[in-house]
C-alpha cells in the first residue's frame, strides 16, 4: 500500500507542470489528489488505516508519510515557486498545504466514507476542485 501510494504521487507529480501559475497547478494537483480520495484503493487503505491505527500505530505513521506528507512537501515546494514570482502570499506553507488538500475533499469525500454515494461524476469531482482552487487562491493569491 506504501509503495503504491507513493508510486500514485510520483506519477501525479510528473504530470503537473510545476512552473504553471497557481490556479492551473493547483487545479491539476486537486483533480489528481480527489480522485485518488476516491478511488476504490485510497478508500481501501485510508479505511484500513484508519480502523487499525490504535492497534498498530506504525501504519498510520506509514500512511500519512506515503500520502499526505508527500502532498505537504510537494505543495510547499510549490509555493516556494510561486511566492518567488509574486503569484502567493503564502506565510504558512505547511498549513496551507493541508488546506487545499481538506478543500478538495469537501462534500464528496464525507458522501464517500459514510456510505451515501459510491461514485462521483466528473461534473461533481471538476465542481469540488474548481471551489478549492477559488477559495484557496482568495485566501493567498496576489
Amino acid at each position: 500500500a506504501r509503495r503504491e501510494c507513493r508510486r500514485q504521487a510520483e506519477e501525479a507529480v510528473a504530470a503537473i507542470d510545476m512552473s504553471g501559475p497557481p490556479a492551473i497547478v493547483l487545479h491539476q494537483a486537486g483533480r489528481h489528489m480527489l480522485r485518488f480520495f476516491l478511488s476504490d484503493f485510497g478508500q481501501r487503505v485510508f479505511r484500513i488505516c484508519v480502523a487499525e491505527a490504535d492497534r498498530f500505530p506504525e501504519l498510520g505513521c506509514q500512511f500519512y508519510e506515503s500520502g499526505p506528507k508527500i502532498v505537504e512537501e510537494t505543495l510547499s515546494g510549490y509555493f516556494d515557486l510561486a511566492i518567488g514570482r509574486g503569484e502567493l502570499d503564502v506565510p504558512d506553507k505547511r498549513l496551507a498545504a493541508h488546506q487545499f488538500a481538506e478543500l478538495c475533499k469537501a462534500d464528496l469525500f464525507p458522501r464517500l466514507i459514510f456510505g451515501v454515494q459510491a461514485r462521483f461524476s466528473d461534473d461533481e469531482i471538476e465542481r469540488v476542485v474548481a471551489g478549492a482552487v477559488a477559495m484557496f487562491m482568495a485566501r493567498y493569491g496576489r
